[in-house]
Formats: C-alpha cells, structure tokens, sequence
C-alpha cells in the first residue's frame, strides 16, 4: 500500500524547506539575506520599529544599509568620546541637560534597581569649592555644568558599577551633542570624600538617605575639537582573547 498522499506532501513541504537558502556569509564581509528569509523578515521587523517610515517605503535591502549605517554612526560618536577640560564661556541648556541625563537613565544596572541619583550644579560657588578641594582638577571651576552622578549603596551591592554605566552613557550623549566631557572618580580617596561632604551640604542631601558622590562630570562646549580615537591606539590585538588565553608578549603593561 502506498504511502498516503497527505503524508507524502508533507514530506515534500519539509524537504523544501529545508532547502530554503541560508545566508551566506564569507570572509570578512557581512551576511547577504534572501527577502524572503526568515532573518530578513525579523530585520524588517525590528527595523519598522527603529524607522517604521524608511522600512515601508522600500524593502529591498535598503533597511539593511539603513541600520548598518545606525551602526556606523554609533561607533563613530564612541571614538568621538575624548575627555575635555577646556571649555568656552557658551552656555549649556537645559534641555541638552536633559537629553544627557535621559541617556544616564538608560544604563544597564543590577536588577533595575537603579540606586542612581544625579545633581545639576552650575553654581559658581559650589564650582570653585569643589576645585579647591580636588585641587588637580582646576577644570571644575570653570566648566558651565558639573554633573554629579550619585547612588545609594543601600538600594545595590553594585552601586558604583551602576554609576559608572549611567556616566558612560551620559559621556556618549555629551559627544553626540557637540558638547566635552570629563569624568572625575575617585569616592576612596581621602581628598573626594571631602568633596563629597561639602557636597552633601552645599545640595542640601538628606544624610540619612546615605547617597554618595562617587562620580563627577564636568561638561561644557570644548575650546578646542580633539581628534578621535584611532583603532591603531586602542585595539591591541594582544588584550584580544578569543576562546581561552593564548601565551602572547604582553610586554610590562600587559
């Protein structure tokens, strides 16, 4: 008795898709996806909610370079990041404040806790103060904002990882505005935690909420444009691990 003729259009269905075409990936150039693909389907998917617009008007492949070159423009603002100490006297707004401090909030952290805290100080004042007592970073007195990024150790055993992620982002966002950036941290030294006491003072910060300063953002439209970083100065290919450690000369700062 022959095989049932359901049964056999079944197998035929699973064959082909089986012989759907993958995508093909060579050495050192990007995977080139079929439209009718699944993976495509999911770019298009997650493109239509990146740039619902750009995605319908054209779907073949566009969104594709659409999104590599989010992609590149991302990595470009990161080389961008150069820390900056010198500023003019242009003001900084407050809704590029904002903008910087939405981008802080974005932060990965432990358990979304988000032990965060941050203060706006663009008293002259509480500027000077805070250069007197870090005395190796003058740059604070005459930077137009400092940006305090604060947390509550209490709320995160990972507290100061948290700020420093929430800092990073506000770095990067600080750069996509066409503002400099310099970030101070040190909340064991001797010298900070007296910073942070003035601080906690000067803002009026409720001691018992035990919030700490362990992070301090110095931000400001820069004198002079630096130039980006280049791939040479930072991508050392012997701080590269791909798999377990290979024995390389690390040389002694290795």
């Amino acid at each position: 008795m022959g095989p049932h003729p359901r049964a056999a259009g079944c197998r035929k269905a699973r064959g082909d898709e089986i012989r759907r075409p993958r995508p093909r990936i060579g050495h050192g150039r990007r995977a080139s996806f079929d439209n009718s693909s699944r993976e495509a389907g999911m770019w298009r998917t997650v493109l239509s909610k990146l740039r619902p617009d750009s995605t319908r008007r054209d779907r073949n492949g566009t969104e594709w370079k659409e999104m590599m070159k989010m992609s590149d423009e991302v990595l470009e603002t990161i080389r961008r990041r150069r820390t900056v100490r010198e500023y003019t006297d242009q003001e900084v707004g407050e809704e590029q404040v904002e903008r910087l401090l939405e981008a802080a909030t974005m932060a990965p952290n432990r358990l979304n806790r988000q032990p965060w805290h941050f203060f706006v100080i663009r008293d002259d004042e509480v500027k000077e103060r805070l250069a007197g007592i870090l005395t190796l970073h003058p740059h604070l007195a005459s930077a137009p904002v400092i940006i305090g990024v604060g947390a509550r150790p209490e709320l995160s055993t990972t507290w100061r990882m948290d700020a420093m992620a929430a800092a990073e982002n506000l770095l990067l966002a600080a750069t996509s505005e066409g503002l400099g950036a310099a970030l101070l941290a040190n909340p064991d030294g001797t010298l900070w935690r007296t910073a942070e006491e003035m601080l906690t003072e000067a803002l009026n910060i409720p001691l018992e909420r035990g919030v700490r300063i362990p992070i301090l953002v110095a931000v400001g439209y820069p004198a002079e444009e630096p130039e980006p970083h280049r791939l040479e100065d930072r991508f050392d290919q012997t701080k590269i691990h791909y798999g377990a450690w290979e024995e390389r000369d690390l040389g002694p700062d290795g």
